[in-house]
C-alpha cells in the first residue's frame, strides 16, 4: 500500500505545479519517468489516479474521446500537500476511540482518520459497495454552476456512502429522503412531487415515481412511526434505491454541466 500512497502524493505534487491542464497520460509520463519498472507501475498509477479523481482530490474533466484532463487540485488535494506524505495526511485527525466493532464483529484499530477507516472497511467487507458511485460523486464535485451551490448535496452523498458502509440503514433512508427534498429547484420546481409529475422522459419519471412513492413511504416510516411493542429493522434490500438515485444524480450532472 505504501507504493500507492507514494504515487497518490506524487500525482498531487505534480498537479500542484502544473501551469496548464494535463491529460492523465501526460501526468503518468512525468510522474513515472524516474521509475525503471514502468510496466509494473502503470496499473498502480491508474489505481492511484482513479482514487484521487473519484474521491475529490483533483479537478478532472472527462472529454468526449475518453481523455481525463486535470486542471488543478481541489481544496482536499491542497490539504494533503500540507503534510510531508500521504501517511502523515491519513493520521491528521485522530479518532478518540481506539477500536470499532462492525456488525460482523471484526475489530479495527481506528486511531486514524475517516478516509483510512473507509478503505479498511471496503477491504474487509468485500460484499459491500458504495451506494453512490464514486465516479458520479466526482462528476458532481466538478460542476461549477452560478445558480446552485451543490455543497450540501455532495455532503449528503458522501455521508450516504459512509452510512451505507456501516450498514446504518435507518440513516440511509433518512439521507435519501433529504436528497429528494433538497434538489427540486434544480429542475424548476418547489417539491419532488412536481418533479416526478412534470419533468423528464417516461423512463426518468418511472424512476422518480419509485423514489417519490416507495422511498418516501419507507423513509416516513423510519421518521414518524411511534415506538411499538415489536419492531423489524430495515436491511440492505429494503433501502436499495441506489439505481434510481443514480438516475436522479446523473440528470443533475447533465443539466448543470
Amino acid at each position: 500500500m505504501s507504493e500507492e500512497y507514494d504515487l497518490r502524493y506524487g500525482i498531487l505534487f505534480f498537479v500542484s505545479n502544473m501551469k496548464q491542464p494535463h491529460r492523465d497520460d501526460q501526468i503518468e509520463y512525468f510522474v513515472l519517468k524516474q521509475e525503471t519498472d514502468k510496466e509494473n507501475y502503470q496499473p498502480l498509477f491508474d489505481k492511484s489516479f482513479n482514487y484521487l479523481k473519484d474521491n475529490g482530490f483533483i479537478n478532472v474533466k472527462e472529454k468526449n474521446n475518453g481523455d481525463n484532463v486535470v486542471s488543478s487540485l481541489t481544496e482536499k488535494g491542497e490539504t494533503v500537500l500540507k503534510f510531508s506524505s500521504w501517511e502523515e495526511y491519513l493520521n491528521k485527525e485522530k479518532i478518540n476511540k481506539t477500536t470499532l466493532i462492525t456488525n460482523d464483529d471484526r475489530i479495527f484499530n481506528i486511531n486514524e482518520n475517516r478516509e483510512l477507516l473507509l478503505e479498511k472497511l471496503i477491504e474487509n467487507k468485500s460484499n459491500n459497495q458504495y451506494f453512490i458511485d464514486p465516479k458520479r460523486l466526482s462528476e458532481l464535485r466538478n460542476i461549477k454552476n452560478s445558480d446552485f451551490d451543490l455543497s450540501k448535496l455532495i455532503k449528503f452523498c458522501e455521508e450516504l456512502n459512509f452510512t451505507f458502509l456501516f450498514e446504518n440503514y435507518l440513516s440511509v433512508g433518512m439521507l435519501m429522503r433529504a436528497i429528494i427534498d433538497h434538489i427540486p429547484p434544480i429542475f424548476g420546481y418547489s417539491n419532488f412531487n412536481e418533479v416526478t409529475n412534470n419533468y423528464g422522459s417516461k423512463s426518468f419519471k418511472k424512476s422518480m415515481e419509485h423514489l417519490n412513492k416507495s422511498l418516501r413511504n419507507i423513509s416516513d416510516s423510519y421518521l414518524h412511526t411511534h415506538i411499538r411493542k415489536k419492531e423489524t429493522l430495515p436491511n440492505k434490500t429494503q433501502i436499495n434505491f441506489s439505481s434510481d438515485m443514480d438516475v436522479l444524480l446523473s440528470e443533475i450532472v447533465r443539466k448543470l454541466s
